[in-house]
């Protein structure tokens, strides 16, 4: 049952590393989309488009601390 359920989550996490850089790139755009309109929302207009940048900003970061460079980021179709 362990093996079965490793082998399980050893694919996803396969599917997940193959498709990160696509993942990250629609997380970001779609929370980016989703700070504009929720910030609209509420009548802070300039909330949205600052939220999107420093969101862009720590996304960054945090993507640099885990060794990504634009260097090691392979697009392979």
């Amino acid at each position: 049952m362990y093996f079965a359920l490793r082998l399980d989550v050893s694919a996803i996490h396969f599917l997940l590393q193959r498709f990160l850089v696509i993942l990250r790139t629609l997380l970001l755009g779609g929370g980016g989309l989703l700070l504009l309109f929720v910030s609209e929302a509420f009548g802070f207009a300039g909330a949205g488009p600052s939220g999107c940048v420093i969101a862009a900003f720590v996304a960054n970061r945090g993507w640099r601390a885990q060794g990504w460079t634009g260097e090691t980021v392979s697009l392979d179709v």
